[in-house]
């Protein structure tokens, strides 16, 4: 049974570490693409609201409000306010 333990244990170290490449990915992804936004870009990005502040729409409150998306729509918006 340790042995079928260690490789269990094995393949959930592998899991969870691919999450965090995965996450490391698209952080990088999403720095790259805001660095090729024209000033045009980033001014109609700024019209948006701030994600949670309307009471309609995708950014208003609701599932996109919560969690890692949350914390990406908030880090994108800064960065375009940058």
């Amino acid at each position: 049974m340790p042995l079928v333990e260690s490789v269990a244990h094995a393949a959930a170290v592998a899991h969870v570490g691919s999450h965090a490449l995965g996450a490391t990915v698209v952080a990088d992804e999403i720095r790259w693409q805001i660095t090729q936004l024209t000033e045009v870009d980033r001014e109609i990005l700024r019209q948006l609201p701030a994600l949670g502040t309307a009471r309609s729409g995708p950014l208003g409150p609701g599932l996109l409000t919560q969690g890692i998306l949350a914390t990406t729509i908030r880090e994108l918006q800064s960065a375009v306010d940058a």
